[in-house]
């Protein structure tokens, strides 16, 4: 964890940023994590994960709370930027459609559960729910093509958080990066 103190060198009005990386104190910190891949029928592939992770810091001065909420103890939050669940699931199928050439179609489900921007819990983003989709198909000697959706739904769940600014050090300023857009597009390979 890096904390960002400010300090003001022989009285001076300037702004001087001391970036200090330090262990973030004591965390109680575990989880679960499962995947599993099934085949039930030729050409079908179905897998999937979860995860799970519980986090509360036991000790920590927090530089970050003590701008959001003028106390540096952050004892009894959890971890920012950890989701408590997570999980995924995709499904595939691919079948001759020619002489030498597979068809496939691939479509995949993304969760990210909510998470906390800060370590003092003052903010936290949303579930985020993502569908990515591919459909397309490939010859034996290496050539193929696809149209393929990333975020087929359009979410716009937002990301990259940040808590305090660290430029202008900015109580209760949050900073978010966009979300990612939906995309469509052909692609093109081939590999020898």
């Amino acid at each position: 964890m890096a904390n960002s103190y400010t300090y003001y060198p022989d009285g001076s009005p300037t702004i001087n940023l001391l970036n200090v990386t330090e262990n973030i104190g004591a965390v109680d910190l575990w989880g679960i994590e499962l995947e599993g891949d099934v085949s039930p029928t030729e050409g079908l592939s179905l897998s999937g994960s979860f995860g799970l992770a519980e986090s509360e810091i036991k000790s920590f001065v927090c530089a970050e709370c003590l701008n959001i909420a003028g106390t540096d103890d952050a004892t009894g939050n959890r971890l920012s930027g950890v989701p408590r669940l997570t999980w995924t699931a995709s499904a595939s199928y691919e079948h001759p459609v020619a002489e030498d050439w597979w068809g496939y179609a691939r479509i995949d489900y993304r969760h990210r559960g909510r998470q906390y921007v800060d370590y003092y819990n003052a903010a936290w983003s949303r579930n985020d729910d993502k569908v990515d989709l591919r459909i397309g198909a490939r010859q034996d000697n290496g050539l193929s093509f696809e149209a393929f959706a990333t975020n087929l739904f359009n979410e716009q769940t937002l990301t990259g958080f940040r808590g305090t600014d660290l430029v202008t050090l900015a109580t209760n300023d949050i900073r978010i990066a966009l979300p990612e857009k939906r995309r469509l597009g052909i692609r093109f390979s081939y590999e020898f």
